[in-house]
């Protein structure tokens, strides 16, 4: 079977990462090739691709899409659903990795006639859609996470945050700041540079005295995924509305990592309860304590519990599964 993997991210990101890493799996059955429409960070998208140069890249034309002869079309469309009508392969599939029913350009009921199935991460992602609907064409499947090697035990002193400021806000990020001892310090690793618009004055002093002082870090993206991970002791990931189920909390939690999530009903659906897993509304006193007292004995049951019930080729099997079915 022929099949492309269209997004209209392209970016950097969880997404992307989880649409190559099924591009590379699926390339071991199939001839699946991948484009994407665009991308606001050039050299590093470019860079990513290079881990994935066994993954086959087709060009963003529409022209050459639908005259490539593809038997199937996955579609990940975050911005519009214009692809649904510019690109007329007769199969086609949405993966969906947002929350739908917050985002500008929603799939609704009526754009599933263009749809043989959809493919989505979390419940929350389609529950406005009928529940029989649900049953005859979505696909409820675990995430696919990038971690391909064995994770250590290391101390860095530094939280991560991974995805700028829509997925960690300047105010709470410089919360943890403060609160955290003075060796100790915030890595935000994003695809736009660090930005203090929208301070108030006191914490505008507050962000330039941490920037000065090497303890608030804004990074470029960092491609490697062993890198990153050696790179921060906890992960803060507390986006105000959600993006689905993100990828990076299942890398650091497979990594032994503690993360600190919003208290949105998807997190706490996906993740409560979970070993390592606190959310931002607990004192954070007691976040900091957990985060500077993590040792090899938290790294390894943390690990193992989210491992346990995470088998990385199973969800590939699941993925392939539900595309061929």
């Amino acid at each position: 079977m022929r099949i492309l993997i269209y997004s209209q991210q392209g970016d950097v990101g969880g997404s992307t990462r989880l649409l190559l890493n099924l591009a590379r799996y699926l390339g071991r059955y199939h001839a699946v090739y991948v484009a994407f429409a665009g991308t606001s960070t050039h050299g590093a998208t470019s860079a990513l691709l290079q881990h994935f140069s066994d993954v086959q890249r087709v060009a963003n034309s529409a022209r050459a899409i639908n005259d490539a002869g593809y038997d199937l079309a996955l579609l990940h469309m975050p911005f519009s659903l214009e692809p649904l009508d510019r690109l007329t392969i007769r199969r086609k599939f949405a993966v969906v990795m947002e929350m739908v029913d917050l985002h500008p350009i929603p799939l609704k009921e009526e754009h599933c006639g263009q749809l043989e199935r959809i493919l989505y991460l979390h419940p929350e992602q389609m529950e406005h859609f009928p529940a029989e609907l649900r049953a005859a064409r979505c696909r409820l499947l675990p995430i696919i996470n990038n971690i391909e090697f064995e994770p250590e035990h290391v101390k860095t002193r530094y939280l991560g945050a991974v995805g700028g400021a829509h997925k960690t806000g300047l105010e709470e990020a410089l919360r943890f700041v403060a609160a955290l001892p003075q060796e100790y310090g915030l890595r935000i690793w994003s695809g736009r540079e660090l930005t203090l618009q929208g301070l108030s004055p006191p914490q505008l002093r507050e962000a330039l005295a941490g920037i000065g002082a090497g303890r608030l870090v804004g990074l470029p993206v960092e491609i490697d995924m062993r890198i990153l991970m050696h790179s921060f002791d906890a992960l803060l990931h507390t986006p105000r509305h959600g993006n689905g189920t993100s990828v990076v909390v299942s890398d650091a939690l497979y990594c032994g990592k503690p993360v600190i999530l919003s208290p949105l009903p998807a997190y706490k659906q996906a993740y409560g309860g979970a070993e390592g897993v606190f959310f931002a509304t607990d004192p954070v006193s007691d976040l900091v304590r957990r985060v500077v007292n993590w040792g090899e004995a938290d790294f390894r049951r943390t690990s193992n519990a989210y491992r346990a019930g995470y088998d990385r080729e199973q969800v590939l099997r699941q993925w392939r599964g539900a595309i061929e079915e």
